[in-house]
């Protein structure tokens, strides 16, 4: 079977892939430009783990040297903490479905969801933490440094979380990638200390210091 290269979700690199499959399909471009776009789908199966993607490559007849490849599932542009799945989950699987569809949106460059659906979580995060849902973000984030779940600084920076959420969800607001990254470590960093953090450190075993030596008479 013929191979190409191609970018394993499992391996999360790019690997030597068998072509299962090939279709190829033009849709011609109508206008004082004529051509057409090429779309070229390939079912492969990764060299290193079986595993079976999918990619489309799209180019146009005028520039044949810029070739646009898409997988599915997508490429991952973050990946997700050790801790997030079971531990979270095992808090709340809402909560899990959140933040994994935020990192869903990330991977398809959806910056306007992404960033929208890390205030949502964010909401739910704190009504976990016995914050009322009904009041706004401003007295939620009081509340969670009054109730000592989180400190003045980290509160600064949720602060700068939510506003960005509601200048995408109210303003069309588009954030960059490099914002987006910044937005996910705040809410990364919160999750993990309000609701992973506690549970390691009661699983932490620090061993007894060694009973002194008594000197012999």
């Amino acid at each position: 079977m013929p191979e190409t290269k191609g970018f394993c979700p499992t391996c999360r690199r790019e690997q030597n892939s068998e072509i299962i499959a090939h279709h190829s399909l033009r849709n011609f471009v109508s206008g004082d430009e004529g051509g057409y776009i090429q779309n070229d789908h390939f079912i492969l199966k990764c060299g290193g783990c079986d595993t079976v993607f999918h990619r489309r490559d799209t180019a146009f007849s005028e520039v044949w040297d810029k070739v646009d490849k898409q997988y599915w599932p997508a490429q991952s542009k973050r990946d997700r903490p050790e801790w997030f799945g079971a531990n979270i989950i095992a808090v709340d699987r809402l909560l899990y479905k959140l933040a994994g569809s935020v990192y869903t949106a990330l991977d398809h460059d959806l910056t306007v969801l992404a960033a929208t659906g890390m205030r949502t979580t964010f909401d739910r995060a704190s009504e976990l933490l016995g914050i009322d849902p009904d009041k706004p973000f401003t007295k939620k984030l009081d509340d969670l440094v009054t109730k000592g779940k989180i400190g003045v600084t980290e509160r600064s920076n949720l602060n700068v979380l939510v506003d960005a959420g509601s200048a995408a969800a109210h303003r069309a607001w588009e954030p960059s990638i490099k914002e987006l990254d910044t937005m996910m470590a705040i809410l990364e960093h919160f999750l993990y200390r309000a609701f992973v953090i506690d549970e390691q450190v009661k699983a932490l075993k620090v061993p007894p210091r060694p009973a002194k030596n008594k000197s012999i008479p």
